[in-house]
């Protein structure tokens, strides 16, 4: 007996709520009863694809089965049922003719089901049989075409309001957003989550511990699921948050892809844009040299800005266990691997890390001007705000630079020459206001002495979890304000930056001592 596949497919998710599956179903059973044949449990199916430009064929269950024809798993002499010609595709009509091919030239038959005509390679190559399917394929692929610039059109109208009038071209909007009244407002509570991811990220905290504090007290995600890594890092490269929409089209490309200017304070705003530059420059340099978690403890909270006085190599954590002689000490990777450096001073961590704390609550940071700080953080999110509009325009530029190429078009380059104009203007403010940032971030140095003292004070009182979540802030904090420290037999030297100059402190085992400022070449460049 014969055996039979049936191949269902419809184009929208919305169709599998409607008579669409039910009516390709019945008619395959309702044929293979008919004429004898044995309908094979395992059917093909792309609910919800569109055979448009061939994405069933590549990906979908249609490839699943032309490999299986391919490799014979599907034996000639089977037959495909399917309800019309435009179910296998809808593709420019040469590419869909070679689907055909594909399957008719391995010896299998396709049959129509609405009509009851069977398609095999003897029945195409004679008379008019070709020129019939490519009739049919081309009209169907003419009909997709024209509904998806019927499509395309009406939503390149709704962008173009959407620009001028801020008004919500659809209901679908980022998870923390609804619609009320025809206009975006923040939920509350996913707001609130939203701001906690940024500020944990620009607080130092990778995305492993960032899911397990949101898992731990934060209730499911806004799917409904677990919090995922993926998810997170989703939402903190996702513009929305700052308010814009990059509209996107997936016209006549397989991927979406960036189409039109990007509109600004289309959505409500969730965080500020300062948050959003500090959140990307802790995300780009913990990418540098990261190895995921280390331990529990987070042991060395000046990783990354410890070095050997001696030979400028990189110090190294040595776990010496819990005996008499045990603890934790910093060692000269070059010294440890035989490279030369005969420092083979072991420095006990846990020592180093009191007299760090100790150092910091003796500056005296009462001469700088407390109030600079917050004049700081304006002056730094003004300036997030300008390096983002310097970006959006000159990609608009390049945009406009490539599509009018080869044109002659004067409102295109008028329109050029004002956006150069607009691009001049915000970098002279932006030189302004990054010279205004040199003079004010001096004064800064008292919120980050402070803020080591209080997360120190901190860490006495916490365990588990929660001490590690506050060592791996206060590591990005000594991160921000320590240009590096040097390691030699004696002592230890500690460069803590400002963005006009560098204040050095030597500890030695029985006293602290200020001194000049330590030769720049001996530290790390951040």
């Amino acid at each position: 007996m014969t055996r039979a596949y049936s191949y269902i497919r419809f184009s929208t998710p919305d169709q599998a709520s409607g008579d669409s599956l039910r009516r390709q179903t019945d008619k395959a059973v309702k044929y293979a009863k008919a004429h004898g044949l044995t309908l094979d449990d395992q059917s093909y199916a792309d609910l919800g694809v569109s055979a448009f430009r061939g994405a069933n064929a590549e990906d979908g269950r249609l490839g699943d089965f032309l490999e299986a024809v391919r490799t014979g798993l599907i034996e000639p002499g089977s037959m495909l049922l399917l309800e019309n010609l435009d179910r296998l595709s809808r593709d420019k009509p040469r590419r869909a003719v070679r689907v055909l091919e594909q399957i008719i030239d391995a010896g299998v038959t396709v049959v129509t089901l609405t009509d009851g005509k069977k398609f095999t390679a003897a029945s195409i190559d004679e008379g008019l049989g070709l020129m019939e399917v490519i009739f049919t394929l081309t009209r169907s692929h003419e009909e997709s075409k024209r509904k998806s610039e019927l499509v395309g059109d009406a939503w390149d109208k709704k962008r173009d309001r959407a620009a001028t009038e801020k008004t919500p071209i659809t209901s679908r909007c980022p998870e923390w957003l609804r619609v009320v009244n025809g206009q975006y407002q923040v939920i509350p509570e996913r707001g609130a989550i939203i701001r906690r991811i940024f500020e944990d990220s620009a607080a130092g905290l990778g995305l492993g511990l960032i899911v397990r504090s949101l898992n731990k007290d934060a209730g499911p995600s806004f799917r409904g699921k677990m919090w995922q890594r993926s998810y997170v890092l989703k939402v903190l490269h996702n513009e929305a948050v700052l308010g814009v929409y990059r509209p996107h089209t997936k016209r006549g490309v397989a991927a979406r892809q960036p189409t039109g200017e990007v509109i600004e304070d289309y959505y409500p705003a969730v965080i500020p844009g300062d948050l959003w530059e500090e959140a990307h420059r802790a995300l780009s340099s913990r990418k540098v040299g990261a190895s995921g978690r280390k331990g529990t403890h987070l042991t060395n909270l000046f990783t990354g800005r410890v070095e050997c006085g001696i030979c400028g190599r990189s110090m190294e954590i040595r776990n010496k266990g819990t005996g008499p002689k045990g603890g934790v000490y910093l060692v000269c990777s070059s010294f440890i691997r035989g490279g030369g450096c005969d420092h083979g001073t072991h420095h006990r961590l846990d020592k180093f890390e009191s007299d760090f704390f100790a150092m910091v609550r003796e500056v005296d940071f009462s001469a700088l001007n407390k109030h600079a700080v917050e004049g700081l953080r304006q002056v730094r999110a003004e300036i997030a705000e300008l390096r983002q509009r310097i970006a959006r325009e000159r990609e608009r530029k390049n945009r406009l630079l490539e599509e009018f190429a080869d044109s002659d078009d004067f409102d295109a380059l008028a329109m050029i020459k004002k956006i150069n104009a607009t691009m001049k203007e915000a970098e002279a403010a932006l030189r302004a206001l990054s010279d205004r940032e040199a003079g004010l971030a001096n004064k800064e140095a008292a919120s980050t002495a402070n803020a080591i003292n209080t997360l120190g004070e901190q860490m006495e009182t916490l365990t588990g979890d929660d001490l590690f979540r506050l060592r791996v802030k206060l590591a990005a904090v000594i991160r921000s304000a320590i240009a590096g420290i040097e390691f030699t037999p004696d002592y230890a030297q500690i460069a803590l930056e400002t963005k006009t100059h560098t204040v050095g402190y030597r500890i030695y085992k029985d006293r602290t001592e200020r001194v000049e400022a330590p030769h720049p070449d001996h530290f790390p460049v951040r």
